[in-house]
C-alpha cells in the first residue's frame, strides 16, 4: 500500500477550524449581549472565517480526490497537474485569510486606542503595509512562473522563480506583521489606571497571539522539506500547519471580546469585583490626579464606553492632540453609522 500522510490536513484543519468557528459566534453573542454595535472588525473576523472554511474544503478535496499526502509518483499524472492548479488557489486564499484576520485586530485597536494620534498614525502605517503585503504576495505566486501553466506543466519552454524562498520570505514577512501587530497594545494597556494584576490579564489576552508567530516560524521551517517533483507528498505538513496557523488567528482576535458572554455566565461574582473596582478607582481619583489612561467607565464587556474615554491620554506631551481627539471623539458620538456608534468596544 502507498504511504499517505493526508490524515495530518485532516487532524490540523478540523480540530483548529471548529474551535475558530465556536469562537466567532461566542464573539457575535458577546457582542449582542453586551448591545455592542458590530464594526468593522467583526465583519473582518467573519470574512477571515469564511475563508478559513474555504481554504480547509479545498484542502480536504486535495486529500480525497488530488492526492494530497501521497507521492506524485504513485498518482496519475492528471491528478498531480489538478493538484498543482489547486494548490495556487490555495495561496490566493491564505492570502485572503491572512490580510483579513491582520486587519481585524487593526480595527480592534483603532475602535479601542484610535483617539490616540499617535497611535492612530502606527495603525495607518502598519495598514499600508499590510495592503503592499496584499498586494505582493499574490501577484509574485501567480506570475512566479512564466508562463503560468508552466507551474503545473514543466513539458514546456519556461521559468519559475524559487517557490520554497518565495514561500519561506512570505512567510518571514507574515511573522513580522504578526509580531509588530501584538505588541501595539502592549504600551497603551500599562498606561491604564488598573492594577498591575488586570493590566497583566488585559496584556495576557492580547499576548496570546503570539503563539500565532510560533505556528508561523514552524510553518516556515517545514518549507524545506518542499520538492518541486514531490508536491502532494512534501507540501503536506506546511499546508497543515498553514492551516492552525490561520485558525488561531481568528481565535486569538475573538478572546478579548468574549468578557460579556463571561459576566452573563458568572455576572454576580464579576459585579461586585467591578463594584469595589470602581469604588477605589474614584477616591483614588478624588485624592490624586492620574497621568494614565481612564479604565474607570469600562462597560459590561470589560471595553471602554468610548475610544476617548478608554485611550485619552492626560499627560503634557499628549494634550497638543486632545483638542483634536476630543473633536473626533464628538463627531464619532454624533454621527449615526456605524462607526461613529462606538459608545462600547
Amino acid at each position: 500500500m502507498a504511504p499517505d500522510q493526508g490524515w495530518k490536513i485532516y487532524v490540523g484543519t478540523l480540530t483548529t477550524i471548529v474551535p475558530a468557528t465556536a469562537a466567532v459566534c461566542a464573539r457575535f453573542l458577546a457582542r449582542w449581549i453586551a448591545g455592542i454595535p458590530y464594526w468593522w472588525d467583526d465583519w473582518m473576523v467573519v470574512i477571515a472565517l469564511i475563508d478559513c472554511w474555504a481554504m480547509a474544503g479545498l484542502r480536504l478535496a486535495e486529500v480525497i480526490y488530488l492526492g494530497q499526502g501521497q507521492h506524485s509518483a504513485d498518482l496519475p499524472s492528471e491528478t498531480v497537474v489538478k493538484f498543482l492548479k489547486s494548490f495556487i488557489a490555495v495561496q490566493m486564499l491564505y492570502f485572503i485569510d491572512v490580510v483579513s484576520t491582520k486587519a481585524a485586530f487593526l480595527f480592534l485597536y483603532y475602535r479601542i486606542f484610535g483617539v490616540n494620534l499617535w497611535f492612530r498614525r502606527i495603525l495607518y502605517f502598519i495598514a499600508a503595509l499590510l495592503v503592499a503585503f496584499f498586494i505582493a504576495c499574490p501577484t509574485v505566486a501567480v506570475a512566479g512562473c512564466h508562463p503560468v501553466s508552466y507551474f503545473w506543466n514543466r513539458n514546456q519552454a519556461g521559468s519559475c522563480i524559487n517557490e520554497t524562498n518565495f514561500f519561506r520570505w512570505n512567510g518571514i514577512a507574515n511573522v513580522i506583521l504578526d509580531f509588530i501587530i501584538f505588541c501595539l497594545p502592549i504600551p497603551m494597556t500599562f498606561r491604564l489606571n488598573a492594577t498591575l494584576r488586570q493590566k497583566l490579564i488585559i496584556c495576557s489576552m492580547f499576548a496570546l497571539g503570539f503563539f500565532v508567530c510560533v505556528v508561523s516560524i514552524i510553518r516556515i521551517i517545514v518549507f524545506g522539506d518542499q520538492r518541486k517533483d514531490d508536491m502532494t507528498w512534501s507540501t503536506t505538513d506546511s499546508a497543515t500547519w498553514s492551516s492552525i496557523e490561520q485558525a488561531l488567528s481568528i481565535i486569538c482576535i475573538c478572546l478579548p471580546t468574549l468578557r460579556p458572554l463571561f459576566r452573563s455566565l458568572w455576572g454576580s461574582t464579576l459585579d461586585n469585583e467591578s463594584n469595589q473596582r470602581n469604588k477605589y478607582q474614584s477616591d483614588s481619583r478624588s485624592k490624586t490626579p492620574s497621568n494614565g489612561i481612564a479604565l474607570s467607565r469600562l462597560n459590561s464587556s470589560g471595553e471602554a464606553d468610548s475610544t476617548a474615554e478608554f485611550a485619552r491620554l492626560s499627560n503634557n506631551e499628549d494634550r497638543d492632540d486632545d483638542d483634536d481627539d476630543e473633536s473626533r471623539s464628538r463627531s464619532l458620538h454624533g454621527s449615526n453609522d456605524g462607526h461613529a456608534n462606538l459608545h462600547n468596544t
